[in-house]
């Protein structure tokens, strides 16, 4: 019998016997047996009972088989394409899954015949994306490409090698967790302002070199940096290429120190040489056979050391001036970004046109604003012009207040005096002698006005702004893949909550521990991380360790995920890993299966480890539940075999964590295929779960609540 006849059967008998109960009822009424009330009342009841039991019916052959397969047909679109669509049990609709199973044999072949153009026409795209890896690989140097918010891009191994591995190091995250800020923003700026000049273009190629330190202090890397442009020609990001310079820069530093100490060692003796002339040539000279020739050494060796001394401290200047690299620099540039980091002391005014330099502008901004800062404090200053003038080879910056000229003392004393307070004891002497300079105050030929003067080198362009053409031309820049996160550093001022979710950053992650009391004396034994960046599983970013929880493994537990007592013998408890994964976690969105389980460990560390972990959290057994609400199993295995996914290294952190990546992922194209596509949403959808299986904990007792809440742990 046909699915339609059943139906109508059903209907039929339900219209028949309804019919006889009215009529029994209408029959013991006219009777007089029993009361009319109950004899209709009777009569409802049963009619309303035979309604139940129909419903009851349909709902378990046509309503409920119609929903699971219409969870079925989407699970094939969005997450699963090999999935086969079996027909509910005991359904009752008839042709239609069969129908249903036909047409997604056809749109599997269709699929796969696109898919097979697909791969035909990206080939070349892939080739050139292989060729670019094995270029950024092979390279010496690191290269790091980043967007406009300093949030990286791109990285090689290079980069991994010279920064050791950092745990910052990582796509997304920001360049600032890295190298020291202001050199990179001021570098970056620089180039924008160039090529707002029309002088750094897509085709240019200019580039700008300068020396930073890593946050830590622990090395100096020399950089260059080129600009990233969209196809609007407008600068979008940067990349960074970088060698380790702390050795050789060390050495050169240190080769400065020793001639600077040597020169002013040698100066003692040249002015006691030059006091015994003037002895010599005082009132009780020496004989007169003795006194010409004497003299005559005297002056001649005199002579001889100072000049042998001055060339000395040109030679040592000019080799840090070599040595440190520095670009051109425009006047007026370092002028603006001079008062731009200043806290306190006069504003720097720029008087003409301004000129080009050559210098390491980091280094010069720290200067300038040393200076501007100490002349405010002895004169009372509150501005201070700023002139450039070209001398021969020379490009001459004064700073001109109204006033009387300092002292050559007050001068000296500065150069000896750190710049800033935070920057490892860098004076103004040193950035002098990188820039074969130095200073001295005088009155300029206006009345009541002083100034000092700090000559630094001519640029290596020409002062009307053309850049010298050096050798042959660069070949065109490679073009770099999977740029889309640059759209994000345009979007960053939305809220977090409103951005879209294929924008943000997660870090899914899993532990392993004692046992599965949270709130007990079970500890983490193992905890593991991978990131997803840009709808990417970014199998390389990995966190893994193992943790010494200090306490023996109880054999249940090892029997679950194999860690036993030898291998965490020796490995770092819990208050060195936990911040170390915190660092790598960093402000992304931490995902889980069965979160509730893995924070309550990781929350009850955190304030033993001198962390915090605020991150927005979402659960893959939760998403599972809001979305396949049909399935009575949501754990990780359960949720894996309806995506198609094969989880490998079970029950161990790393493994269970990229199988979590894996399916959240899937999840996330089947959330945003019902209009879920922002994380203030997906939160909503998460809190629903939860308000629903707090109900079913109240309503079936707490026994029955706690299992549902550790269904499907990781």
């Amino acid at each position: 019998m046909s699915a339609r006849a059943r139906l109508w059967l059903l209907f039929g008998l339900l219209a028949v016997v309804s019919t006889a109960i009215l009529a029994g009822a209408w029959w013991l009424a006219d009777r007089g047996d029993l009361p009319v009330w109950l004899c209709w009342g009777g009569a409802a009841c049963l009619i309303v009972v035979l309604q139940a039991a129909l419903w009851g019916v349909l709902d378990r052959s046509w309503l409920g088989p119609s929903i699971a397969l219409a969870r079925e047909i989407e699970l094939l679109i969005h997450a699963n394409a090999e999935r086969r669509i079996t027909a509910p049990a005991g359904h009752g609709l008839g042709p239609l899954p069969a129908a249903v199973a036909a047409l997604a044999e056809r749109w599997r072949t269709s699929a796969a015949r696109q898919q097979a153009a697909l791969d035909q026409a990206s080939a070349a795209a892939r080739e050139q994306q292989s060729r670019l890896e094995a270029l950024l690989r092979d390279l010496s140097d690191g290269v790091i490409a980043c967007g406009a918010d300093r949030r990286i891009l791109l990285f090689n191994d290079a980069a991994l090698r010279i920064l050791k591995g950092h745990p910052g190091l990582g796509l997304d995250r920001p360049l600032d967790r890295l190298i020291a800020r202001e050199p990179i923003a001021l570098a970056f700026e620089a180039l924008c302002e160039a090529q707002g000049r029309g002088e750094a273009t897509r085709a240019s190629g200019a580039r700008d070199e300068f020396v930073c330190a890593t946050i830590d202090g622990a090395r100096l890397l020399r950089c260059r940096m080129a600009l990233i442009f969209d196809r609007h020609d407008a600068p979008s990001g940067f990349v960074l290429d970088f060698a380790d310079a702390t050795a050789r820069l060390g050495q050169i530093e240190e080769r400065e120190l020793r001639i600077a100490r040597l020169i002013e060692a040698l100066r003692a003796p040249v002015a006691t040489l030059r006091a015994a002339i003037e002895v010599l040539a005082g009132e009780r000279p020496p004989a007169p056979d003795q006194h010409a020739a004497f003299m005559t050494v005297i002056a001649r060796e005199s002579a001889a050391l100072s000049e042998h001394l001055e060339t000395l401290w040109q030679t040592s200047a000019s080799l840090a001036a070599d040595v440190w690299p520095m670009a051109d620099l425009f006047s007026a540039d370092l002028v603006r970004w001079t008062n731009r980091r200043r806290a306190s002391g006069p504003e720097l005014v720029p008087v003409g046109t301004g000129l080009w330099l050559h210098g390491d502008g980091y280094q010069l901004t720290m200067l300038l604003g040393a200076l501007a800062r100490r002349i405010g404090e002895t004169t009372s200053s509150a501005a201070l012009d700023l002139e450039a003038h070209a001398r021969g080879r020379r490009i001459e910056l004064d700073l001109v207040w109204t006033g009387a000229p300092l002292a050559i003392g007050t001068l000296e004393a500065w150069l000896e005096q750190p710049l800033e307070p935070d920057h490892g004891g860098l004076r103004m002497r040193d950035v002098l002698r990188r820039h074969d300079s130095e200073l001295w105050s005088q009155a300029p030929h206006r009345p009541g006005r002083a100034l000092v003067r700090l000559p630094l080198p001519a640029p290596k362009r020409r002062q009307v702004g053309a850049i010298e053409p050096v050798g042959e031309p660069l070949p065109p820049r490679p073009e770099f893949y999977d740029f889309g996160l640059l759209e994000r550093s345009r979007d960053d001022a939305r809220p977090l909550l409103d951005q879209p979710l294929g924008a943000l950053s997660y870090v899914v992650f899993d532990t392993e521990t004692t046992g599965l009391d949270p709130a007990g004396k079970d500890q983490i034994v193992q905890i593991a991380g991978v990131r997803v960046v840009n709808r990417r599983l970014l199998s390389g970013e990995t966190f893994d360790r193992l943790v010494n929880p200090g306490r023996p493994i109880p054999k249940a537990s090892i029997r679950f995920h194999g860690i036993t007592d030898d291998m965490v013998r020796g490995r770092p408890p819990i208050e060195i890993v936990l911040p170390q994964f915190h660092a790598f976690a960093g402000d992304a969105i931490l995902v889980a299966h069965n979160a509730a389980f893995d924070l309550a460990f990781v929350r009850r560390e955190q304030e033993r480890c001198g962390v915090r972990f605020d991150n927005p959290v979402l659960d893959t057994l939760l998403l599972s539940a809001a979305l396949h609400d049909h399935a009575p199993d949501h754990s990780l295995e359960a949720i894996a075999a309806r995506f198609g996914i094969a989880l490998i290294d079970r029950h161990r952190a790393l493994g269970d964590a990229l199988g979590t990546a894996e399916l959240f992922l899937r999840l996330l194209d089947l959330l945003e295929a019902r209009g879920v596509t922002t994380l203030r949403q997906l939160l909503a959808v998460s809190e629903g779960v939860i308000a629903l299986r707090r109900r079913q904990a109240e309503q079936f007792g707490a026994r029955q609540g706690a299992r549902v809440a550790v269904t499907g742990g990781g």
